[in-house]
């Protein structure tokens, strides 16, 4: 009995190691220049403009509940970019996208930032500001 409590706080830590793992990854892409997606989305040409990339796939639960959301948002803001990783994984690796979903905050060139997990509509649209 005693090997399966230490089978499950080893199970329990090599989740949390990954979590953090992937966290950290979505940290280290600050500062990521990301001209290697203009030929997917010319849109981020402009170096001075504002732009999110909504990062998802369709076999992904969480995705599955947000996506429509962030289409109601691109279809009022066109600064709102929607990447299908299954489709587009070259593009996902340019990234840096680890997990989905993930909405990566691009700004003068450069990704700002990157949220991992359902976040807010509201928080993305605060970020773009007025178009």
């Amino acid at each position: 009995m005693h090997w399966l409590n230490l089978l499950g706080a080893a199970l329990i830590v090599l989740f949390a190691g990954h979590l953090v793992w992937i966290y950290a990854g979505a940290r280290r892409l600050r500062g990521r220049a990301t001209s290697a997606l203009a030929s997917h989305f010319p849109q981020l040409a402009d170096t001075t403009a504002r732009a999110a990339v909504y990062c998802f796939a369709p076999h992904c639960g969480a995705c599955r509940s947000l996506t429509p959301a962030m289409r109601a948002l691109r279809e009022r803001d066109p600064r709102m970019l929607l990447l299908d990783i299954s489709e587009r994984p070259q593009a996902a690796r340019a990234l840096g996208i680890r997990a989905t979903p993930t909405v990566v905050l691009i700004s003068a060139g450069r990704i700002e930032a990157a949220l991992l997990g359902q976040t807010p509509p509201a928080r993305i649209e605060e970020f773009l500001g007025s178009p």
